[in-house]
């Protein structure tokens, strides 16, 4: 295998696809959660069909041979890019899937918000 961090986006993708279609599935996930100023992601495993017939061991080959292609950094990029902020307050958390043969990529994001309220009283000393 060679080196990911000299693949281009597109040798990426095509290798991608190849294993894609060695093993029967044609899209790889990622999940993130952040909050108080920092956040993780997973790995990117390959979203197999429920009725797929690998066993646990081939499942962990599969996903093993797809962080050889395509790692987290990728994931960071993206969240870095389109969800500025993921990872500071109350932060976010969610998953970023690819589908191979485009190479579309979509972001699954809940924004965790934090809410306050407000009460006031009025009183006096008198009443205590």
């Amino acid at each position: 295998m060679k080196n990911k961090d000299v693949l281009t986006p597109m040798a990426q993708l095509a290798l991608l696809n190849e294993l894609g279609k060695r093993y029967g599935f044609t899209e790889i996930e990622a999940e993130f959660d952040g909050s108080g100023d920092s956040g993780t992601v997973s790995e990117w495993t390959a979203c197999l069909p429920p009725d797929h017939k690998h066993d646990s061991k081939t499942v962990e080959q599969i996903n093993r041979e797809i962080g050889e292609i395509v790692d987290q950094q990728l994931t960071y990029l993206l969240l870095e890019k389109f969800c500025v902020g993921w990872d500071l307050d109350d932060g976010s958390f969610g998953s970023v899937r690819m589908v191979l043969a485009s190479g579309a990529i979509q972001i699954n994001q809940d924004v965790r918000v934090m809410t306050t309220e407000h009460d006031e009283f009025t009183t006096n000393i008198f009443d205590l």
